[in-house]
This record gives C-alpha cells, structure tokens and sequence, in this order.
C-alpha cells in the first residue's frame, strides 16, 4: 500500500473521528470554528491534513509543509492539541519526516 492511500485513509477516518459518528434521526448541522492555523506565516504553505484523536481527545495532526519560507521543498510535521475546558491548546509543529539527501 503506497503513503499517499495510507495517508487518505488516515484522513477520512480523521474526519469521521472528529465531526463524530452520530446516526441520530436529527441532521445536525456543523458550523467549522477556526482555533489554529498550523501554517507558518508568510513564505510558508501546507496541505493534506491528517488527523488522529485518541482516546484521551488528544488530536494529532500530521501535514505536508515546507520548512523555510519561498522553499518548495516537503516536509512532514505533527501538531499536537490537548483538550480543555475552552477548546483545543496546540503544540507547535514538530519535523518528523523530511526528503532524502538524494531527493
């Protein structure tokens, strides 16, 4: 199974982890709330958001992001959000995984 078919099943079970699964007669409607953004300012871009929420509420979210500003070049980073009473905290982004020396 390639990273980019792992990655799309991490995401789509993100979504349901995180909207939830609730199959209740009632249609609810979801209004998005923006708490963070995980870009890293100007110069800087990310994309394809993955998430995983464990059992604790504990959000972990891996994007693609490059790592100096105006540098097209792919890096992997985790953010991490504890849960609150008033929302989300998140960690900062942390590298975990970068291009080859080779490319």
């Amino acid at each position: 199974m390639n990273l980019k078919k792992i990655l799309t099943q991490i995401f789509v079970l993100a979504i349901f982890l995180i909207v939830g699964c609730n199959l209740s007669a009632q249609q609810q409607k979801v209004i998005p709330e923006i708490n963070y953004e995980f870009g890293g300012g100007a110069g800087h871009y990310n994309y394809a958001p993955s998430a995983i929420q464990d059992e604790y509420g504990i959000r972990y979210v891996f994007v693609c992001q490059n790592k100096d500003p105006f540098k097209i070049i792919d890096y992997i980073y985790l953010f991490k959000g504890i849960p609150t009473k008033k929302g989300y905290i998140w960690q900062p982004g942390t590298e975990i995984m970068g291009p080859s020396s080779t490319g």
